[in-house]
């Protein structure tokens, strides 16, 4: 059996080991595999459809070629032993109760399995599609593979309904213990499931003290989780830029958690890491300090996993990453491609936004940034939109500002900023400006104290 040091070297080496994507669909009515069959040859996009069963497995393998690759499923009918039990699973969205009724007396899923290919954002989103049709009926799904994550059949038919990529998050789950014993708590330790199929180690972070807010939390470990996949690399105790504060920028820094666990209350150089080289084979069990530590460990927590600690700008000190007191504080860095993907997400679900604005949105008097938009009546709405705004010579140069739309057309939004420009000159605070909808990078959507973004704003429509 390969060792926790034998897996980092192989994942150091463009060679970790993939772990199986596993999902499980309720259905309403239990299906044959013939109609499951007949349902997965109505894409035209997954090419070659192959259908393929054995003795030894009581379900079916489907394959097909998509770009030139191909992928493979495991597909097969399982009786649900005893009711699921939903009380302490994570739920991406919300579930009407007569669904989870349903689904709590079902008798039957679907198990789906496969293992990823080269471009995980885009197996995850072809498992997706699977997904989608081998189960119309769908009651609840769940991502095994990322912590038993509960999502219903909007959430899975939103995601399908275009070619768009995923947004990273939704490949793992963050999981957050604290220390029940003190309020507030003293400790707090967040780590990841899901991403080992995606061939890397799972993310952590250790805080073993009080903490003013969350934020930022999901933010650095999707920042962190992108920077791995954009360079096809874990950079084990290679600073990656991930935070730019009003006067300098800090880095994260991954160290595999069996070593990372020293640092915690003892925090060293950066040429103080050990290195993977000398990790033990097996780590000696001790007696817990901490959240997170040795003792808290079980077999899923014991497999490949990084501790994130930070490094300043020129400095070598190892710090504790949420160490900052205001969401003011820091901004996360995103990478290029990440950017890229947000923006387009933004730009094609665009008509949900229009719809709402159009039907909802009445012109209000701007009152700050988008923070506090939250936190309006519940009697009213309100939306932004994140533009793009070039600024210099070179291409690219752009800064990104909300707006307060005021208007839109079918190419154009008048709209009015509510941010003080940093970089462009011919814009001020409180300026009303005709801006083309193409340099759309991100929106919001405020309801009730409810903030709908491209990924969840199907909700508004239900």
């Amino acid at each position: 059996m390969r060792t926790n040091k034998q897996a980092y070297l192989a994942i150091q080496g463009g060679t970790g080991e993939k772990y199986p994507s596993t999902f499980a669909l309720t259905v309403e009515k239990p299906a044959s595999y013939q109609e499951m069959e007949q349902r997965l040859t109505k894409i035209a996009e997954f090419e070659q459809p192959e259908f393929m069963q054995t003795e030894a497995e009581s379900g079916f393998y489907f394959r097909f070629n998509y770009l030139n690759e191909e992928y493979r499923y495991y597909i097969e009918n399982v009786a649900i032993q005893e009711p699921i039990d939903f009380r302490y699973l994570f739920f991406i969205d919300q579930v009407s109760p007569d669904i989870l009724e349903k689904a709590h007396h079902a008798d039957q899923q679907i198990f789906v399995e496969t293992l990823f290919g080269d471009d995980p954002l885009l197996s995850y989103q072809l498992q997706l599609k699977v997904l989608y049709l081998l189960a119309p009926d769908l009651l609840i799904g769940q991502d095994l593979s990322a912590g038993n994550k509960v999502f219903s059949r909007e959430w899975l038919s939103f995601q399908t309904e275009t070619n768009l990529l995923p947004n990273v998050e939704n490949l793992y789950v963050i999981h957050t213990v604290y220390d029940e014993k003190n309020d507030p708590p003293a400790g707090y330790w967040f780590h990841t499931h899901g991403l080992n199929r995606l061939g890397l180690p799972e993310a952590e972070l250790i805080i073993p003290n009080p903490l003013p807010s969350y934020y930022g939390v999901t933010e650095l470990i999707a920042t962190y989780v992108n920077n791995c996949i954009e360079n096809k690399r874990t950079p084990f105790y290679e600073p990656i830029l991930a935070i730019q504060t009003p006067t300098h920028y800090d880095y994260l820094v991954a160290v595999p958690w069996e070593e990372g666990l020293t640092y915690v209350e003892n925090l060293p150089q950066l040429g103080e890491l050990g290195g993977l080289e000398k990790l033990p084979e097996e780590v000696i069990r001790e007696d817990a300090r901490f959240l997170g530590d040795y003792a808290d460990r079980d077999e899923y927590h014991a497999l490949p996993s990084v501790i994130l600690f930070k490094v300043q700008e020129g400095g070598e000190q190892l710090q504790k990453v949420l160490s900052y007191q205001e969401e003011t504080d820091f901004m996360v860095m995103k990478t290029n491609k990440e950017t890229t993907e947000m923006s387009e997400r933004a730009q094609k679900r665009f008509p949900y936004f229009r719809s709402a604005f159009e039907k909802f949105g009445l012109p209000v008097k701007p009152k700050g940034f988008f923070k506090k938009r939250a936190k309006k009546s519940q009697d009213e709405w309100s939306f932004l939109i994140k533009f793009g705004i070039r600024f210099g010579k070179e291409e690219g140069e752009l800064e990104h500002m909300w707006f307060e739309p005021i208007e839109l057309t079918e190419t154009h939004a008048l709209a009015k900023l509510i941010n003080d420009p940093y970089y462009v000159d011919e814009m001020q605070l409180g300026g009303a400006y005709e801006i083309p909808l193409d340099a759309i990078t991100d929106w919001h959507v405020y309801r009730n104290g409810e903030t709908f973004t491209s990924e969840t704003v199907y909700q508004v429509f239900r």
